[in-house]
């Protein structure tokens, strides 16, 4: 095996055709190859954008223009996934520290008045909903859960 490899390697592999402008297209492919043995969203994203990056360089100094459309247009794609995944990590860690605000919730949510007496649920019924009393009593008697609101 080795043997046949460099045997292929000395008649196909000429290191005086490389050129220094090659690099970046060499780089791009190493960074996107990278970003396939990463197991979590974020260094993904961050490989991924280096190698659009890196790619763009190399097409735009090669003259290569799908190549460079492809990855123009899926540079900011990346990097705003990234930033968008950076901001829900926080938030998700920001809310395991006990931060009890639910202010990052608040564009999720919708305004419900309900009156005296009023049913939200009953035991069994399918959970498609989730209440935060800002004023008033929510009584589950069932779990013997009696809760006043803020």
């Amino acid at each position: 095996m080795i043997d046949w490899l460099t045997h292929w390697v000395a008649v196909h592999y000429d290191p005086s055709a490389f050129t220094w402008r090659e690099l970046p297209g060499y780089l791009g492919a190493l960074f996107i190859v990278a970003s396939f043995l990463v197991r979590t969203m974020i260094p993904l994203r961050a490989l991924s954008a280096a190698g659009n990056l890196c790619i763009v360089v190399y097409a735009w100094l090669d003259g290569q223009y799908p190549v460079l459309a492809l990855n123009l247009a899926l540079l900011p794609l990346n990097v705003l996934r990234m930033v968008q995944m950076m901001k829900l990590v926080r938030r998700v860690r920001n809310a395991a520290r006990g931060d009890q605000t639910m202010d990052w919730l608040k564009p999720y949510m919708a305004r419900r008045h309900c009156a005296r007496g009023q049913f939200l649920f009953r035991k069994g019924d399918v959970a498609d909903a989730m209440f935060y009393i800002v004023s008033g009593r929510l009584r589950v008697p069932e779990l013997g859960i009696d809760k006043m609101g803020l």
